[in-house]
């Protein structure tokens, strides 16, 4: 997935039924206050971004994932949230988009530059 890709993203994000939320997903919503609607409206927003891509991770172990994930925010969601997300097209006619994980972009993990594409840049490397 590309920059290029979001407005299929957004299309894909605006029925519903084709989101799905891992175990995961849903636990850290619900600890962090996030809401389904919330997610709904960062990956349908039209000023929505993809601030990175994180490639499998074959290391056995919490962050093992055979496909690639992409982080997605929006700079005029408040407050500021990234949405991890990986996409399954193993059906074609019905993709969907499962919701791994959504946490705030806290200062210390994000640079902040909302005049900019993409407007988070993760400072030093994924823990």
């Amino acid at each position: 997935m590309t920059k290029n890709d979001l407005p299929t993203l957004r299309l894909l994000a605006s029925n519903t039924s084709q989101i799905r939320y891992s175990k995961h997903g849903h636990s850290q919503m619900q600890t962090r206050g996030y809401s389904t609607n919330d997610v709904e409206k960062i990956l349908t927003s039209k000023t929505n971004q993809l601030v990175e891509v994180q490639p499998p991770c074959l290391v056995k172990g919490p962050r093992f994932h055979k496909d690639p994930r992409y982080v997605i925010s929006d700079p005029t969601f408040n407050p500021d949230t990234a949405v991890v997300i990986a996409l399954d097209l193993s059906v074609p006619s019905s993709p969907l988009i499962w919701i791994i994980t959504v946490e705030p972009a806290l200062n210390t993990v994000w640079a902040k530059d909302p005049a900019k594409d993409p407007w988070l840049t993760r400072i030093g490397t994924m823990v």
